[in-house]
């Protein structure tokens, strides 16, 4: 099927009527030029409509009649523009992933433990900031779950500055001790062995 098609003679030249060329696919760009004798040039440029390799528009209107050798002028479709990657690391992970999925973008989530970026803070995103990914193409983004769990330690039987040493030593906080200061500790709060976030603090 030719988009073009003759309607006759006019000083030996032939006419030729233009469909409505906007959505075809550009296999035809050849046709177009060689069967139709029709001359101009061809522009591309990115649609969030119109796919790849899709025509645009044409520089005449549909159903105009024209001779060969007329300059028309045809705009092809590159496909949506390249989305550019934004700067989120250390930003709330539930706003970069809002942005990103309504620029069109798939994202894929994980999530670790960090000594230095809070709970719900992006750690990372592939590709970086700066980079472009295609429309419909996937974003990984690593959300912080704050300081990791950790095992409090057995400091009994030490003294209490010993032991405040010992558990300062882990990340933890020693907000009081309770007995003279030169006692054997004989347990902390939380007790040895619970599972508790870095930093946390311990009596």
């Amino acid at each position: 099927k030719v988009e073009i098609k003759g309607r006759g003679h006019v000083r030996r030249a032939r006419l030729y009527y233009l469909r409505d060329l906007a959505g075809k696919k550009a296999r035809l760009r050849s046709k177009i030029r060689d069967l139709a004798g029709l001359m101009g040039d061809t522009g591309e440029e990115h649609s969030e409509t119109v796919p790849v390799n899709v025509i645009i528009r044409a520089s005449l209107p549909v159903g105009e009649e024209v001779e060969s050798q007329t300059t028309v002028d045809l705009v092809w479709s590159l496909g949506p523009e390249p989305r550019i990657i934004p700067e989120y690391t250390g930003q709330v992970a539930a706003d970069a992933v809002a942005a990103l999925e309504g620029a069109g973008l798939v994202v894929a989530l994980t999530e670790e433990y960090s000594q230095s970026v809070p709970e719900g803070l992006v750690i990372s995103v592939t590709p970086p900031a700066g980079q472009s990914v295609a429309k419909g193409g996937t974003v990984g983004i690593v959300v912080s779950l704050g300081l990791p769990y950790v095992a409090v330690p057995d400091v009994s039987g030490m003294s209490s500055v010993d032991a405040a040493d010992a558990l300062a030593a882990d990340g933890f906080d020693v907000v009081d001790t309770v007995g003279p200061p030169n006692a054997e500790v004989l347990a902390t709060s939380p007790p040895a062995g619970d599972s508790v976030r870095q930093g946390s603090e311990i009596v």
